[in-house]
């Protein structure tokens, strides 16, 4: 009963935010917009998504290496398809991780290696877009003039920053708590991601991949919005994408859908995009999320049933 009034909670606020947004824009100029996109740009868009799935995959790989759970790189990239396939069909983006987690749970690990092996590229995935939304806070918060709201984004990131300094230091906790199985579970995820992270070798990399990843989506953003005629630039998408992108992950609607429009339509429109014109860029984007994890749908049908292998260490 609780799962249902959370699913048609999120639904409701998926459809308050774009029925309040499709009153306060004209959207007869936005379906006018959409008509005259060229289906190549849309077509070129969803390509490059597909790549990002692959850097998506690349980088769990390498960190499911470092948590002791490691899957061949074949059974990796099948499993973030059908995750990304998911993420669009459960009411959360965060559906899709616990689907990676239950096949990585089939591939032989056990449930908590399974769900460390998930976290952990959660946090280097938030680690990405965190620094590179901190990278644009110089031109966002000159976007916002003298408005008192130009220090909010600042101070979310102080904010989640410091989260992510704390989930690493879980294994410092006071001594006595680690009689809790989960508590020593927390500590053990911690103790990889500092591993990870703060490691010359690896740190570097898994970052580079993570902020590449978040590169490529603002780069099928930005080719939509080229092809329906708005004019920024890619260096402007870099800036005002990356935090409405963020916010539109917090798991309060249905995949995001509202509240990516919403944040879209105000991050944009403090470059002067008009609303209808920032609404359609942000439908545009969501369908090509959604085709971005079509393959993933056809791959689960198909191969739902298979049991992925398992290869190097044995389960954690």
């Amino acid at each position: 009963m609780k799962h249902r009034w959370a699913l048609l909670l999120k639904g409701a606020v998926s459809a308050l935010l774009i029925l309040y947004l499709a009153r306060a824009v004209d959207l007869e100029a936005a379906f006018a917009r959409l008509a005259a996109l060229d289906p190549a740009v849309f077509a070129l868009a969803l390509g490059v998504l597909y790549v990002q799935a692959g850097v998506h995959a690349l980088r769990w790989a390498l960190v499911l290496r470092f948590v002791r759970a490691p899957v061949a790189f074949a059974r990796v990239a099948w499993i973030t398809l059908v995750g990304f396939f998911f993420s669009q069909a459960l009411p959360a983006t965060v559906g899709g991780d616990a689907v990676r987690a239950y096949y990585l749970h089939r591939a032989g690990h056990g449930v908590g290696a399974s769900v460390k092996g998930v976290l952990a590229e959660r946090v280097v995935h938030m680690v990405g877009s965190l620094l590179l939304v901190a990278a644009g806070q110089p031109w966002m918060v000159g976007l916002f003039g003298d408005s008192p709201v130009r220090w909010a984004m600042p101070a979310a990131l102080a904010a989640m920053f410091a989260g992510v300094a704390l989930v690493m230091r879980l294994d410092r906790l006071p001594v006595g708590l680690d009689r809790w199985r989960a508590v020593r579970w927390l500590g053990r995820l911690a103790a990889d991601l500092r591993r990870m992270l703060l490691s010359a070798a690896s740190g570097p990399l898994l970052v580079a991949l993570s902020v590449a990843g978040h590169v490529l989506v603002v780069a099928a953003l930005y080719l939509l919005a080229r092809g329906l005629e708005i004019p920024v630039s890619f260096a402007l998408c870099l800036v005002l994408a990356p935090p409405a992108l963020l916010l539109a992950t917090v798991p309060i609607s249905i995949a995001g859908w509202g509240v990516r429009e919403g944040a879209l339509v105000t991050a944009f429109g403090l470059a002067g995009v008009a609303p209808e014109s920032a609404l359609v860029l942000s439908i545009l984007f969501g369908l090509a999320a959604i085709g971005q994890g079509l393959p993933g749908a056809v791959l689960w049908l198909i191969g739902g049933a298979e049991r992925p292998r398992v290869t190097g260490l044995p389960p954690d």
